[in-house]
C-alpha cells in the first residue's frame, strides 16, 4: 500500500514549508507528495486541506490503495498494523475532541468503489460552501476507523503529549499549534528532522 500525503500553499490557509515534507519523508522513506508542481493534481480545482481528496481523483487511481497522512504528524512507530488493514474499505481516525464523530489526519482509500463516489461527489460539490473540512465531508460515507482497530493514533493535544510521546505510534497534531512551533520532546524531534540547529 502506498502512503500518501498533500502539500498546497496557495491563498487563505497558513502555510505549511517544505520542512514538513522533508520530516514526513524521513519517517515514512516510500512517502508520495501530491503537489499542483508534479501533476499530481489538477490547480485549481480543490483548496486548502481539501486538496487532499485528489487521492480520489481516477488519474491517481495507480496510487491506490493507500494511506494519507497529513503533513503535521509524527510517525514514532510502525504503520505495518495500518497497512494490513482491509484496503477495499474507506478508513478514517476518530476526531479527537469528539469521538463519536470521524476525521481525515489519517485515512486509507480503497482503489476503486466508494473512492470512485468521493470524487464524483467532490468535484460536484461545492465543498467550502457547505462543509468545514475534508473530514467532515469524509466522514458522510461508509467508512471504518483506524482508531478502532489500531492502538497508539494519539492527538499531541487532546492526549496531553506535551511532556512525552508515552506510548505512541502515531501523533497527529491537528490544527494548532504546529510541530514547528512547540517547544519540549516534539519541538526538538521536528528540529532533528528537519537538520535545524
Amino acid at each position: 500500500m502506498n502512503v500518501v500525503t498533500a502539500i498546497w500553499n496557495g491563498p487563505g490557509q497558513p502555510k505549511y514549508s517544505e520542512d514538513y515534507v522533508t520530516a514526513l519523508k524521513i519517517q515514512v522513506p516510500r512517502l508520495v507528495v501530491l503537489r499542483e508542481q508534479d501533476g499530481l493534481y489538477e490547480p485549481g480545482r480543490f483548496r486548502r486541506w481539501f486538496c487532499k481528496l485528489e487521492v480520489f481523483r481516477p488519474e491517481n487511481r495507480h496510487l491506490r490503495p493507500c494511506l494519507f497522512i497529513d503533513l503535521d504528524t509524527f510517525v514514532l512507530g510502525s504503520l505495518d498494523p495500518i497497512l494490513s488493514l482491509d484496503a477495499e474499505k474507506l478508513w478514517l481516525i476518530k476526531q479527537f475532541y469528539q469521538p463519536h464523530k470521524s476525521e481525515s489526519g489519517l485515512f486509507i482509500a480503497p482503489v476503486d468503489g466508494i473512492s470512485d463516489t468521493i470524487w464524483k461527489r467532490a468535484t460536484e460539490t461545492n465543498l467550502e460552501q457547505n462543509f468545514t473540512g475534508d473530514g467532515q465531508f469524509l466522514a458522510g460515507f461508509p467508512h471504518h476507523r483506524i482508531t478502532d482497530a489500531v492502538d497508539g493514533i494519539l492527538s499531541y493535544k487532546v492526549d496531553k503529549l506535551q511532556d512525552s510521546p508515552k506510548n505512541a505510534r502515531i501523533v497527529c497534531f491537528h490544527g494548532v499549534p504546529k510541530p514547528a512551533d512547540v517547544d519540549g520532546w516534539a519541538g526538538d524531534y521536528f528540529a532533528r528532522l528537519v537538520g535545524a540547529d
